[in-house]
């Protein structure tokens, strides 16, 4: 084989090398598409499948309090309770929990069911103690006759008012009235 030959066969090698190296990039691009896809696809799926730990992943509170009345007014205080059950469920936040229960307790202390209202509203008081909590279970008390319960739970609304409000003296003097009247102080 002479110089001329060689250098004809190195030619003819050349095309045939950049066809497989672009081929070869071609497949190596299209594999990397593919894994990142792929990958992609898994965080979305991950993310999409994950369990909420709090209300506003599931809904806000305003939004469960809106689909709550919405089934109220048509009637249906079953479906409304058992969604504040499920939004209860979902959320590790105290302070939400404590709400949402509350608001369960109003729908059964609306339908007179006085002793499951105290219960959910129990439930609210071990979940994140406020004034809102011991008031609504002091007017529970109060609509079941017991007296001496409901001015104990008024008295504790007392003590949990926050005093920095510019309402806070009226809501305190409104507690006082509640507990004057079950005392049967007139006046």
């Amino acid at each position: 084989m002479n110089d001329g030959d060689q250098q004809q066969g190195a030619a003819r090698s050349k095309p045939k090398t950049r066809y497989h190296l672009s081929k070869m990039w071609l497949i190596v691009a299209a594999i990397v598409l593919v894994v990142v896809v792929a990958a992609g696809g898994g965080v979305w799926w991950y993310f999409s499948n994950q369990k909420s730990t709090s209300v506003s992943v599931f809904k806000t509170i305003e939004e469960v309090n809106s689909q709550a009345q919405d089934l109220i007014d048509n009637g249906d205080t079953t479906s409304a309770q058992n969604l504040y059950a499920d939004a209860i469920k979902t959320t590790s936040d105290a302070s939400q929990k404590s709400d949402l229960l509350i608001n369960q307790a109003s729908i059964y202390y609306n339908d007179g069911n006085y002793d499951q209202a105290l219960s959910s509203a129990k439930a609210a008081e071990a979940a994140y103690d406020n004034e809102n909590v011991a008031q609504f279970i002091a007017h529970v008390y109060e609509s079941k006759g017991n007296k001496v319960k409901a001015i104990e739970y008024f008295k504790k609304a007392i003590s949990l008012v926050d005093k920095t409000l510019e309402t806070a003296s009226d809501t305190v003097v409104l507690y006082q009235s509640s507990i004057d009247d079950l005392n049967g102080v007139a006046q």
